[in-house]
């Protein structure tokens, strides 16, 4: 598929137009469609990302996984605190739960902790 097709593959899944879609991304009108022939920026394309709370690798095609990328931030001795897209979630005495994925994310975190400990 390409980025055009990914991307009105997953407004559809979503139950977004690409004019929402333009308009939450603060893209102007048509810009999405002009993707087909011009390459978008690289913000542009993490916009998108951002807002179907994907990977960027996904659009690109580099993943067929959706997940939006974990990132490390810290570790205490409440537990790890990792950010995702949508927000912070916590393993250990506080639990700060964000985001649409976190009971995958608290596997994934539980596995991690095991590693670092």
């Amino acid at each position: 598929m390409t980025l055009l097709e990914k991307i009105k593959y997953l407004c559809n899944i979503h139950d977004v137009t690409i004019y929402r879609l333009e308009k939450d991304c603060d893209f102007s009108m048509g810009s999405i469609k002009k993707w087909e022939t011009q390459e978008p920026s690289a913000i542009k394309i993490a916009k998108v990302a951002d807002f179907f709370n994907i990977s960027v690798d996904y659009l690109l095609g580099r993943t067929n996984d959706t997940s939006p990328p974990v990132n490390l931030i810290s570790r205490d001795n409440s537990g790890i605190i990792i950010a995702g897209t949508n927000g912070n979630i916590s393993i250990g005495s506080q639990q700060s739960t964000k985001c649409k994925e976190c009971e995958k994310l608290k596997k994934q975190l539980a596995s991690i902790k095991k590693f670092l400990d």
